[in-house]
């Protein structure tokens, strides 16, 4: 038995016809293939399997994240999910604390994945002054590959055959965003074993949120701001109503 990505999928040879249900014979190639998203899952069916999808690399980083109680209780719920799941926290919680503190225990490949520009430079100046390694950047007209890289989603999702056994950790900020009709393939087509998803709001209105359960795990740890308000600032919300045309 044998294990080799391509192109978002996982080929799989030697099979035998009792085999996992995601595992589905493709004729065009005479050839086994599943969904890169269940390799994890591969790894479990067929623990002696000759594994060709990642390189299996550590990657040397020497760091201990200084973090609050209730971030160490979300790690600790992720770590005992397979290293899979959903953490909500509201804004300013320290959410990329807990990403680096995650980071860091794996010492894996990791690509982190934000929606904006401005979002994955702030991940990767704070990346390069933890880590004190190069962090690659896809994105704002770089392409730049290392063991640790962020990401926006665009760049993903327009990559994401060629980038889905580069890295065996996958960190996606705003993890709502995934949801949609688009970003879901980057989860798809990634095979990462590890995956942890942050945002401060995770129930969509459309209900799309409820497709995460099968690619990132699902939610595994949320609190809301009365429960950590001890180590959050104050702040007021203020709407400001703003007009828009139909078709937006």
């Amino acid at each position: 038995m044998k294990l080799t990505y391509s192109r978002g999928t996982i080929l799989l040879e030697g099979v035998e016809d009792d085999h996992p249900y995601f595992v589905t014979y493709d004729n065009r190639i005479g050839a086994y293939r599943s969904p890169a998203f269940r390799y994890a899952e591969l790894k479990n069916a067929y623990p002696d399997a000759i594994d060709n999808v990642f390189e299996n690399k550590k990657v040397e980083i020497a760091h201990n994240e200084n973090l609050r109680s209730y971030q160490k209780m979300a790690v600790e719920y992720w770590s005992k999910n397979d290293h899979k799941g959903i953490i909500v926290l509201p804004t300013a919680a320290g959410k990329t604390h807990i990403g680096i503190d995650a980071i860091a225990k794996l010492s894996v490949s990791t690509i982190i994945i934000a929606p904006t520009i401005e979002l994955i430079q702030q991940w990767r100046e704070k990346l390069i002054s933890v880590f004190n390694v190069e962090i690659g950047q896809i994105g704002g007209g770089e392409k730049e590959i290392r063991d640790i890289t962020v990401c926006t989603y665009d760049s993903a999702y327009l990559m994401a055959e060629e980038l889905g056994n580069r890295f065996q950790f996958l960190l996606i900020d705003e993890v709502h965003h995934l949801a949609s009709e688009r970003f879901i393939e980057i989860a798809r087509l990634f095979a990462s074993p590890y995956r942890m998803g942050l945002t401060a709001t995770y129930e969509r209105t459309d209900m799309l949120h409820e497709k995460l359960q099968e690619v990132m795990g699902g939610k595994i740890f949320e609190l809301g701001y009365e429960e950590i308000s001890e180590f959050i600032s104050n702040y007021e919300i203020i709407r400001i109503p703003v007009d828009l045309e139909p078709e937006e």
